[in-house]
């Protein structure tokens, strides 16, 4: 016979609040509780699917936690318990509760434009004068550099998950920045953090918080090349050629890891 377990008795629950917040308690009863040994019987009820288990969250009160659980038989046989169970805040010092809390993810992409006068390798795309019939045309005539206007979907993800810290301090930290350790499953520096936002409709208690991020296999750096005054044109090889392309770096790497997203 499979264990029966009634929910949130009336003798013993209650709720109250002090300056930490709200406590409440539920009460649960066990019955029919067969085929363990006498000395683990207890441990057995309180580990039953169904009893709330520590760091749970409470069902409708979502920014409170099962702190404490005690078990006490109600027969002589050890078949029946009542399971009394506690729930509270965590507080500052007992760790960030964000990381038991399992968050919603959200994927899609977005279609963008740019003009780049680079094809997929950072080659620069030149144009040569030929005639009617495909051939280099002799008269000195000068090449063309080509600015294409490229459209490409990038993905994005976000993460909305309820905590109960302020989230302004991550929010300045990682907004604007990429990422400084594969993330996501995503290559160093191909993620970008559009924001952190938290919204808090219990006075400060606990927020939900959404991570926004953007991502480009390309890279979120800038690539130039040097070209001629008169002919728009790179420098021929071999002049100067270490310096005729550069990268410029616009964000400070972060390590998005650290955020306990996944």
């Amino acid at each position: 016979m499979a264990p029966k377990i009634v929910e949130d008795l009336i003798a013993g629950a209650g709720i109250s609040e002090d300056g930490d917040g709200f406590k409440k308690t539920r009460v649960f009863q066990v019955s029919d509780l067969t085929g363990f040994n006498a000395q683990a019987v207890d441990a057995a009820a309180m580990l039953l699917n169904g009893i709330p288990q520590i760091n749970g969250l409470h069902p409708e009160i979502p920014f409170i936690r099962v702190r404490t659980r005690t078990c006490i038989p109600l027969n002589k046989e050890n078949t029946q318990f009542k399971i009394t169970v506690n729930y509270a805040r965590l507080n500052q010092n007992e760790g960030a509760a964000e990381s038991d809390s399992p968050a919603q993810i959200s994927v899609g992409t977005n279609i963008s434009s740019f003009q780049t006068d680079l094809d997929k390798n950072d080659v620069q795309m030149v144009l040569k004068p030929k005639d009617g019939a495909g051939n280099a045309v002799v008269k000195a005539l000068p090449d063309q550099t080509y600015v294409a206007t490229i459209t490409r979907a990038t993905s994005y993800f976000t993460y909305v998950r309820r905590e109960d810290q302020d989230p302004s301090a991550k929010s300045k930290t990682f907004t604007n920045t990429i990422n400084s350790v594969i993330f996501n499953g995503d290559a160093i520096g191909t993620v970008f953090c559009n924001g952190i936002r938290g919204v808090s409709d219990d006075g400060g208690q606990t927020y939900t918080v959404t991570y926004s991020f953007q991502t480009d296999p390309l890279g979120w750096d800038s690539r130039a090349v040097y070209n001629q005054p008169n002919s728009d044109k790179p420098l021929p090889a071999p002049s100067i050629a270490d310096k005729t392309e550069a990268i410029f770096e616009h964000f400070d790497l972060k390590d998005f890891n650290s955020l306990n997203l996944t």
